[in-house]
């Protein structure tokens, strides 16, 4: 039908005057999810909070489209004049757009287009942008040729900045608030289908909608869910807010296009994105769904993993890798299990590589290095659990490759996680390589039992108790290849369970962050980033490995950490992970200016942590008690402390069922003698527990496991 005149007949209603607005607590989630009961006291889907003179506007878009040759609609005059940005639903709808403020997805960072920071020469002596205290950000040299522009009459044409502020001030809104802003054109004819907007910035913005030209036959309807949609009269310079966390839809079958100025701002300053950026004429932008990157900054940044869950094996390691990858700025690496730190080590073949053959050999070839390279906002990491026991190879390689990066360590009650280890090494299906990899023929016809007695026996004949060191465990047992093995999954059964001794390596270089539930990060404040990034030699680039990362920046340290498979630690490395000399990142992001009230980083507050420990029982909802006990909100909270370490905002999980299970006879069930054996363990294991308590200063870290 090319008319829907059954929407044209329903009857339009004015929209409630609400001065205040929504509360943010209407916007936290789809109004479509919600109960009819839960809504109770939500105000409706649109409401009015004042109106202003779109005379401005009105005049700037009629001197802007009487010039059919130079129009600002016009994609090719925005991207020589303005920035060329895509919106690509809107865009394959055909609807027209002016940018002038946007931000990323995330809020980490928002960006000022030309045509908002240029100014008329009656608004040049306020050209400046003001923010907070008095810090200023100068407009760019483009806005002289905007202030050189006379219409035929003379008169001095106002900027758009200038036409919009009439209805910032009609709200007491500052303009260093507006985080988003751009002007819609919807052509006749076009639809735009029911829908509700989704990202993190929507339930921490209020979205404003200025009807500036617009007809009778113009189709605006919204509501908590589709079946409960109204249509709604909206009248030129009204100011209209929208929960978009509703369902809304909009088509103009009218004989004129429609224009909306539309906008969102945030209510304090605490809820600022991190930076401003203010961008030059024709600059492009590398944009994902949820990402925003400038070209310019391609390069920008160390590439390799930004993540890496270290161990330890059958402890959720698989789930949490899987998860963060739910989250839109991680990009998947080329295997979940890269071993690229231990047995595929390029030095592990037998050649001589140089230091950046190294680089691209066992860095490269899994993080997705060139998109990495032109998306600096995306992270990328690995989920290689043995890397914990083999702390002596791992720690070493990753401290002189990729130095910045963020730790995760999965555990789980030793006694299960040794009889989980043992099902699946003993597992007959698999491919001939998953047998080989699991360790199969190793205990293929043993026990659960023989190889628990027999595991136990090495650790008392080694001397390897309650008592003995993170060093004398590395050179009794992880430095015996034939008990201790790269390249298969079966062995060090019991060895695997001794959590303390594995991590207190890595707390040397590696120091702890926080993993209670207790202090969460707060909604209106953001994770910060990654620590600053240690700069080192080679440039990940489509075509492989060249030259060196920003070589023309003053932090490039010629005499850089040297590559090498050896367990000693170079000085400089040692000092780069433990934090004792930071390196400031290999380039600058100017013109970037910090906004007021945006919490400092863990650099800054000195509370900063690498290496984040987890627990499965959390994760199930067995666990700390903080976390609950239904499994669904137990993991979305653990995952939030994740994401948090990894610098990366909340994403509530769409998924988060379990993963990499395993069908096979649980221990309750396994007869007397693994029964048995499983207690001989659990005896072993507690005082091992003990010192786990000790070591992350959690004296009930270990409670679900007894």
């Amino acid at each position: 039908d090319p008319k829907p005149y059954d929407l044209l007949a329903q009857n339009a209603v004015d929209p409630e005057l609400h001065r205040s607005g929504f509360p943010l607590e209407q916007m936290a989630s789809p109004t479509c999810e919600i109960s009819p009961q839960g809504r109770e006291g939500f105000l409706p889907a649109l409401v009015q909070r004042g109106s202003a003179d779109a005379g401005p506007l009105l005049e700037l878009l009629a001197r802007e489209e009487a010039n059919e040759a130079h129009t600002c609609w016009d994609g090719r005059v925005a991207e020589r004049e303005n920035i060329p940005f895509d919106r690509p639903a809107h865009d394959r709808w055909g609807v027209g757009k002016v940018m002038l403020v946007h931000c990323d997805d995330f809020m980490k960072r928002v960006y000022h287009m030309p045509w908002w920071t240029e100014t008329s020469e009656e608004g040049a002596s306020n050209s400046s942008l003001e923010s907070k205290e008095g810090a200023t950000l100068s407009a760019h040299g483009s806005s002289k040729e905007a202030t050189s522009k006379r219409d035929g009459d003379g008169k001095k044409p106002c900027s758009w900045r200038e036409a919009v502020a009439p209805f910032l001030r009609a709200l007491g809104v500052p303009p260093h608030r507006v985080v988003r802003c751009l002007l819609a054109r919807l052509p006749v004819g076009v639809v735009i289908p029911v829908h509700h907007d989704t990202g993190f910035w929507v339930g921490r913005t209020h979205r404003m909608h200025v009807p500036i030209v617009t007809n009778e036959e113009v189709v605006f309807r919204a509501g908590f869910d589709e079946e409960g949609m109204q249509r709604y009269k909206l009248q030129v310079g009204g100011i209209y807010e929208l929960n978009n966390q509703s369902k809304h839809y909009v088509s103009n079958w009218g004989l004129q296009a429609r224009v909306h100025l539309i906008f969102d701002f945030v209510d304090t300053d605490a809820l600022l994105p991190q930076a401003l950026e203010v961008l030059h004429k024709g600059e492009k932008l590398r944009q994902t769904r949820r990402s925003i990157d400038r070209a310019s900054h391609a390069g920008s940044r160390q590439v390799g993993p930004g993540f890496v869950i270290i161990g330890a094996q059958k402890s959720g390691t698989t789930a949490v890798y899987e998860y963060l990858h739910q989250h839109p700025l991680v990009l998947r690496g080329a295997r979940r299990e890269s071993h690229a730190f231990d047995w595929r080590w390029p030095d592990s073949e037998g050649k001589s590589l140089t230091q950046t053959q190294k680089l691209e050999a066992s860095v490269g070839r899994y993080y997705h290095c060139a998109k990495l390279q032109t998306h600096p906002s995306l992270v990328s990491g690995d989920s290689t659990p043995s890397y914990l026991l083999h702390s002596d190879v791992v720690i070493p390689r990753l401290l002189e490759m990729t130095p910045w990066v963020q730790l995760i360590a999965c555990l789980r009650d030793p006694v299960a996680r040794a009889y989980s280890h043992f099902m699946m090494v003993v597992d007959p299906e698999g491919s001939p390589l998953q047998l080989k990899t699991r360790g199969q023929s190793h205990w293929s016809g043993k026990t659960f039992a023989e190889v628990v007695d027999s595991e136990l026996a090495t650790m008392e004949k080694l001397g390897i108790t309650s008592h003995a060191t993170a060093e004398e465990f590395k050179d009794r047992y992880l430095r015996d290849g034939a008990l201790c093995p790269l390249g298969h999954g079966g062995h060090s059964l019991v060895a695997r369970g001794l959590y303390a001794l594995q991590l207190e390596p890595w707390l040397t270089h590696f120091p702890l962050a926080s993993h209670s539930p207790l202090a969460p990060l707060s909604d209106d404040s953001h994770p910060p980033p990654p620590p600053p990034l240690t700069t080192v030699p080679g440039k990940f680039l489509a075509g492989g490995v060249e030259g060196s990362v920003a070589s023309s920046s003053s932090s490039l340290s010629s005499s850089s950490v040297p590559l090498s498979s050896s367990s000693s630690l170079s000085a400089e490395a040692a000092a780069a992970a433990a934090g004792t000399q930071r390196k400031q990142p290999p380039f600058a992001l100017a013109p970037t200016v910090s906004l007021p009230g945006v919490r400092p980083s863990l650099e800054e507050s000195g509370a900063g942590g690498r290496l984040l420990v987890v627990k499965l029982e959390d994760m199930v909802g067995k666990g700390s008690p903080e976390y609950g006990s239904d499994p669904k909100q137990a993991t979305q909270l653990v995952m939030e402390r994740v994401f948090a370490h990894c610098g990366l905002e909340k994403e509530v999980l769409p998924d988060t069922s379990a993963k990499n299970n395993r069908d096979y006879v649980p221990l309750r069930e396994s007869g007397d003698a693994s029964l048995k054996a499983a207690d001989r363990l659990r005896a072993f294991y507690a005082p091992f527990n003990a010192n786990l308590c000790a070591l992350l200063r959690d004296p009930s870290f270990t409670s679900a496991w007894s």
